[in-house]
């Protein structure tokens, strides 16, 4: 799909491959409640490699979050999103299903930015111990700031990326991106 911006917040789709992609204007909030447990369904907009889903084991509100697995390489792209204001910021809630002792995770759990969907730059790379244990222990979600202002009046595409490389066998809970 080919992204023609044109006037003030105006947005165009090509559709190349047959398909065409809306552009959400900022703020953009998504909470993963219009889905069942256990479904690999995204939200309108959304794409995924097919490894995460939407869950009811953990979530910062609203009683679903989308997981991330352990076992495979995990992708979940929001929507394309026009960056707009004077101090942007992707915020989103994030915990964790440590089956492994936490020192032995070798998960890598990070947010990468995009302006073509083609080549990625890691925007947020938070140690794995940061991320609070949230499905064993009642631990509250942590809430994840990352900033976007080199990004404001372009659009950009976002996606959460996990991948464990250790088989241990844990998930990421994000929830409440906006």
């Amino acid at each position: 799909t080919l992204i023609v911006e044109y006037g003030d917040g105006k947005v165009m789709e090509i559709p190349i491959n047959g398909e065409s992609i809306g552009v959400e204007d900022m703020p953009y909030c998504e909470g993963f409640q219009d889905h069942g447990n256990w479904t690999y369904a995204t939200p309108a907009g959304w794409s995924s490699n097919g490894a995460p889903y939407t869950e009811g084991w953990s979530a910062n509100s609203g009683g679903r979050a989308v997981a991330l697995r352990w076992s495979d390489e995990s992708i979940l792209n929001m929507p394309p999103v026009k960056v707009t204001g004077t101090m942007p910021v992707l915020q989103f809630y994030e915990g964790s299903l440590q089956f492994s002792d936490p020192a032995d995770d070798t998960g890598v759990r990070q947010v990468h930015i995009s302006t073509d969907n083609l080549n990625w730059t890691v925007i947020s790379d938070p140690e794995v111990t940061s991320i609070p244990e949230t499905y064993f222990v009642a631990n509250p979600f942590a809430k994840r700031i990352v900033d976007l202002s080199d990004y404001i009046g372009e659009t950009v595409y976002l996606r959460f990326y996990y991948i464990e490389p250790s088989g241990s066998d844990n998930y990421w809970f994000i929830d409440d991106v906006c």
